[in-house]
């Protein structure tokens, strides 16, 4: 009798226990976490790897992975390493890389306005030139021009502090010296220093050293004050003159193919866009520095720097207002940039911005 008393109590447990097994909602079985989709870009720019631009162009590299989260891998590449060096333009309309970061000056053969926005003689420095590009129509124009040929302006990454007006081993002390001055400058720049009565000679960079050292040339342009003590430019030239003049800064785009570009999910083209106006006041804020660095360098060697001598300022700003004039008056482009850059300059001379 007390074993059917027990049984009874034991089954309806177990009845009980059937019964909420049956109930109980099953186990979820675990979604697998959708895999990110990864988006690689060789990206090449036309510098050497080591050079002050490639570190800058390898800053906007490492802003965009980090940022991207890993969604976007960019591989940077030295110029010449996929499409030859200043053919980075060509290289992404071909879809043979992915984008590219070159000089505005190398696409010439791509757009008679380029030079506009790249190196204007007598024209904005870097500060008031990044202000123009990013509030007074700079960006628009240079989409504008870039679209016709199917490829996305990102923006401008790099811009530079005035270029050495002139590296020389004669003394420039009036305009009188500049006649028939073997110099080496090259674009526009070369144009109006003919009108000015010097005697412009192109050479490729490596070239430039032993002519100056042989007295092919007696004075030379290349890049700012770092740049042309890194090319040891001061053992063949005493003389320094600073001026923004002839080249008051010099930019570089970065382009990607229109194609290319749309597969970007709209926070990754937030993400490259705001990484180059980012790295573009950086990599400026840098160059500045360098600069005055090397300042100290060239005083210990004994290198003389001086101003220009006002005349030849005076009279490279007036036949470069000259120059500018002719172009835009065979132009409607070339006249519309010249003029919303003028424009600019006055609301920057109103505030004092140079």
């Amino acid at each position: 009798m007390k074993k059917k008393i027990l049984l009874i109590p034991l089954a309806v447990l177990l009845a009980i226990g059937l019964v909420a097994i049956g109930c109980a909602k099953p186990t979820p079985t675990p979604t697998p976490t959708p895999e990110v989709e990864v988006i690689k870009w060789d990206l090449q720019c036309s510098y050497a790897s080591g050079t002050r631009f490639y570190d800058v162009v390898q800053m906007l590299v490492d802003e965009i992975n980090a940022e991207s989260g890993g969604r976007l891998v960019v591989e940077l590449f030295p110029g010449g390493a996929i499409v030859p060096a200043t053919k980075e333009f060509e290289g992404v309309v071909q879809g043979t890389i992915d984008a590219g970061v070159m000089a505005h000056g190398f696409n010439a053969a791509w757009f008679p306005q380029t030079s506009l926005f790249y190196q204007v003689v007598g024209g904005m420095t870097a500060v008031p030139y990044m202000m123009w590009f990013e509030a007074g129509g700079g960006d628009q124009l240079v989409e504008r021009m870039w679209a016709t040929k199917d490829v996305v302006y990102v923006g401008t990454p790099l811009f530079h502090p005035p270029e050495i007006w002139c590296d020389s081993s004669k003394p420039l002390n009036s305009l009188a010296d500049l006649k028939g001055f073997k110099m080496r400058t090259a674009g526009e720049a070369a144009e109006i220093l003919t009108r000015m009565g010097a005697s412009p000679v192109f050479l490729a960079p490596g070239e430039i050293y032993e002519a100056a050292a042989r007295g092919v040339i007696d004075g030379l342009e290349y890049g700012g004050l770092h740049v042309n003590w890194d090319f040891g430019f001061h053992e063949v030239c005493k003389y320094i003159y600073l001026s923004p003049s002839r080249a008051p800064t010099a930019t570089s785009g970065f382009a990607v193919h229109k194609d290319t570009w749309a597969k970007l999910p709209p926070d990754l083209q937030e993400i490259v866009k705001t990484a180059c106006k980012r790295v573009a006041l950086k990599g400026y804020a840098g160059e500045v520095v360098l600069d005055n660095i090397a300042i100290d360098k060239y005083k210990g060697a004994g290198i003389q720097l001086s101003p220009l001598p006002k005349d030849i300022e005076d009279e490279m700003y007036r036949v470069a207002a000259e120059y500018y004039d002719e172009m835009a008056a065979k132009d409607p482009f070339y006249a519309e940039i010249v003029k919303s850059q003028h424009d600019f300059m006055k609301i920057c001379e109103l505030y004092d911005i140079h």
